[in-house]
């Protein structure tokens, strides 16, 4: 190697370690204070963004999640909804399973909009889905299941997370359902 093509990559390596270490300082300075109110070196306050954790979300958060199991029994051609109140930002973790695939709709009716009114977020057909749900809005999320088959169903769903009910839809109407803590 030449002395020039030395000098390049010993400023390449300097410059890369330069990099990292200012990343470092802001994640832990700036970014994690910002996302998450966790300030350990009080710069996120200093800077003016973080002002603290609001005891009201702080309280729910330190809470242990809930969680929750459901089963459905879907007759040929029946339908169930089932759906948690969550805040924005509330996060669940989840998983269902069926015994033959269903036409699913994940989906929230936000607080405020109109009568009727959903969100989107998955929509198919398929036997089992798995994953991170963290509310856009207040408002009740979850999934709708239909049997589109001849044979019976069951629809198996574990929750778990920071919701505050839950609301089942099914040919009985709507009802609450209370969650327990732990």
């Amino acid at each position: 190697m030449t002395d020039t093509s030395l000098k390049e990559k010993a400023q390449l390596q300097f410059g890369t370690g330069l990099a990292l270490l200012v990343a470092a300082l802001l994640g832990a300075t700036v970014i994690v204070p910002a996302e998450t109110g966790y300030d350990p070196f009080g710069s996120g306050a200093a800077l003016g963004v973080v002002k603290g954790v609001d005891p009201a979300v702080h309280s729910v958060y330190s809470a242990a999640p809930v969680q929750d199991q459901v089963r459905f029994t879907l007759d040929p051609f029946q339908s169930v909804e089932y759906k948690y109140r969550l805040d924005a930002g509330d996060t669940l973790v989840y998983g269902w399973h069926a015994t033959a695939p269903v036409v699913f709709e994940m989906h929230g009716e936000l607080d405020g909009a109109p009568a009727g009114a959903s969100e989107r977020y998955h929509i198919g057909r398929r036997a089992e889905a798995s994953g991170r749900f963290a509310a856009p809005a207040a408002g009740v999320h979850g999934w709708y299941w239909q049997n589109r088959g001849f044979e019976t169903v069951e629809v198996s769903l574990t929750a778990s997370g920071f919701m505050a009910s839950a609301r089942l839809y099914d040919r009985s109407g709507v009802r609450e359902v209370s969650l327990s803590g732990g």
